[in-house]
């Protein structure tokens, strides 16, 4: 983990809308979230992070951790539940209107907020566009419209 109880503790008694919350949990119920955000940031395959973070870095990952903790005592429950849904192949839940997307199925959510915290260590791939040779004389940011 990145964090301490005592670390997590601080965070969060800045952390709006979290601070009665976290602090109503007991020391059991503050390591099982910190150490499951930790794994999900860590083995999530989005991301590669440091071993050893730089005191800089270091700080960035404990608040990501933090919010990733806070996301998954809330919605981690509801998230099983329907990932196992997912798990079973179920295409779409006629009961709550929920359809699922199959590309989905295999990915993690990630709060959005977590990823932007943790652009650097992403391990996506960007789409890049760059001219090549070719006959025309037209850059690839020319609009193409109908062939004659």
């Amino acid at each position: 983990m990145y964090n301490d109880i005592s670390s997590a503790d601080t965070y969060f008694t800045t952390r709006m809308g979290a601070e009665a919350g976290w602090a109503a949990l007991t020391t059991a119920e503050k390591t099982s979230r910190l150490t499951t955000a930790y794994n999900r940031l860590k083995y999530s395959g989005a991301f590669t992070l440091p071993d050893s973070p730089t005191a800089i870095q270091l700080t960035v990952l404990r608040i990501a951790e933090c919010e990733f903790a806070w996301y998954m005592h809330i919605h981690l429950i509801d998230e099983d539940k329907r990932l196992g849904l997912q798990a079973q192949n179920v295409e779409e839940a006629d009961i709550v209107g929920e359809t699922y997307n199959e590309e989905l199925i295999n990915n993690l959510p990630i709060p959005a907020i977590i990823k932007k915290m943790l652009k650097s260590y992403s391990n996506s791939k960007p789409f890049y566009a760059s001219d090549i040779d070719r006959d025309e004389n037209e850059s690839v940011n020319t609009e193409v419209g109908q062939f004659t």
